[in-house]
């Protein structure tokens, strides 16, 4: 498995454990407006109009977004929870 798969991985497991398991996660369950939203970028004003507004449609998009946008937001730590 290479790097990025295995990022992948990694992140939609901790993910999908934290929607699961973690009664400290209610609050980040809750479904928010779109411009409250998880926006995907590949570059600093690229964004790839993917964009997610539940930890659920985080955990998907994180398996379908572009390989640019993973690593782009893993450098800038956005995927960090709390």
């Amino acid at each position: 498995m290479n790097t990025l798969q295995h990022k992948r991985v990694k992140l939609r497991g901790e993910v999908e454990d934290m929607a699961k398991n973690n009664n400290k996660a209610r609050n980040l369950l809750r479904i928010v407006p779109n411009d409250q939203g998880f926006h995907f970028y590949r570059a600093i004003d690229c964004c790839i109009g993917v964009t997610s507004c539940s930890l659920e449609e985080l955990a998907e998009a994180i398996n379908e977004v572009c390989s640019e946008a993973i690593l782009f937001h893993f450098e800038r730590g956005d995927f960090r929870i709390g």
